[in-house]
């Protein structure tokens, strides 16, 4: 099967806690077969958004996919974040970056206010929830993207604190709507495995959003752990590729100067 681990977080990023070279050796040990390292650039604090070192990564990549190259495949990515706060500069900065795959993800509704750290427990959840669809549906409309990371991303919080779980019928229409831009666009969305390792134990999205996006002609698609230390590289990774087919999804997809290539989710390497 093939295996890859297309989101994780070095020290080039302002919350990863791994060397470059870390990231590679564990992969290579966890039998990883292809990476991408998707370091932030978040623009809705502009101490994070310069913060991600771009010239310093691209020259270290270069010098670690020539030596690890005969034992690992090594993409550079990045994962801009809240383009929904800032599409002008998004899109610039997604023309500047000349690697190999851009996730596009929602972290923040508004400046410096992160909603996988907000509280939950006063507000209106279900409504919150609808405005955070809208930003990830401006977001499949308007920006520079390859892959939408982590479609549920707040619900890491959300069920932490109250144990409220997504009901897919109330978001439907809104998800459809997400999913039909990406599909016309000719992008994709991620499977995020940093869900199973929480209280809500499920992937971000779940397996019925994930059959949602198949059924709206969803093919495009990438498997991610979202590591930002070295235990979590590759979590999960082996069982949303199982879910995957169990769905019957038959690829998955990897970037190559962010252009994208289907592998048979069956196939051995």
């Amino acid at each position: 099967m093939m295996k890859e681990d297309y989101h994780m977080h070095s020290c080039y990023s302002f919350d990863g806690k791994m060397s470059l070279e870390n990231i590679i050796q564990e992969s290579i040990r966890k039998g990883i077969k292809e990476i991408a390292v998707t370091d932030h650039i978040e623009l809705a604090a502009p101490d994070i958004a310069t913060g991600f070192q771009v010239n310093g990564a691209k020259a270290e990549f270069a010098k670690l996919r020539e030596k690890y190259q005969d034992q690992i495949i090594i993409k550079r990515g990045i994962e801009l974040g809240n383009v929904n706060i800032d599409l002008e500069q998004g899109i610039a900065l997604a023309k500047e970056f000349d690697g190999d795959f851009i996730l596009g993800s929602v972290h923040n509704l508004k400046e410096n206010e992160d909603v996988g750290y907000s509280n939950y427990q006063q507000i209106n959840i279900k409504d919150f929830y609808h405005t955070y669809l809208d930003a990830i549906y401006q977001v499949a409309l308007n920006a520079d993207y390859d892959v939408l990371a982590h479609l549920t991303y707040p619900m890491k919080a959300i069920h932490e604190q109250t144990g409220w779980k997504l009901d897919i019928a109330e978001y439907r229409k809104q998800f459809e709507s997400i999913f039909e831009i990406v599909v016309r666009r000719g992008k994709g969305i991620e499977v995020n495995t940093s869900g199973l390792r929480v209280s809500l134990q499920e992937m971000l999205p779940n397996e019925e959003i994930l059959r949602l996006y198949k059924a709206c002609g969803g093919s495009i698609i990438t498997v991610g752990s979202d590591a930002h230390e070295p235990q979590y590289i590759g979590e999960g990774i082996r069982e949303a590729m199982d879910c995957l087919q169990r769905l019957g999804f038959t690829e998955i997809t990897t970037f190559t100067n962010r252009i994208p290539m289907q592998h048979c989710l069956g196939e051995q390497s």
